[in-house]
């Protein structure tokens, strides 16, 4: 069967959103192994100011960050998107 223009988008849609999905957790896990790093040193003393290190960190504010938006997932469904237009 064949799909109309609506499933088709749809569809694509989808896909822009795991894409951004899996870009999403790559950076958290990123994120989480540099938190881990940063407290390692902060717990250790060997930070040359141990406040600094740590605090600068705050991981629900850069998680915020990190998380794609509408307008970003629907950009990336464009961009998908235009591929299948020129075949």
């Amino acid at each position: 069967m064949n799909k109309n223009a609506y499933e088709i988008r749809l569809e694509i849609l989808g896909l822009a959103h795991g894409d951004m999905q899996t870009r999403f957790f790559e950076k958290l896990s990123l994120l989480k192994e540099a938190d881990a790093r940063s407290y390692e040193t902060y717990l250790s003393g060997k930070a040359d100011n141990p406040r600094l290190v740590y605090t600068a960190n705050n991981l629900s504010e850069s998680i915020d960050a990190l998380l794609p938006t509408s307008a970003e997932i629907i950009a990336r469904a464009e961009e998908l998107y235009r591929f299948i237009e020129k075949q």
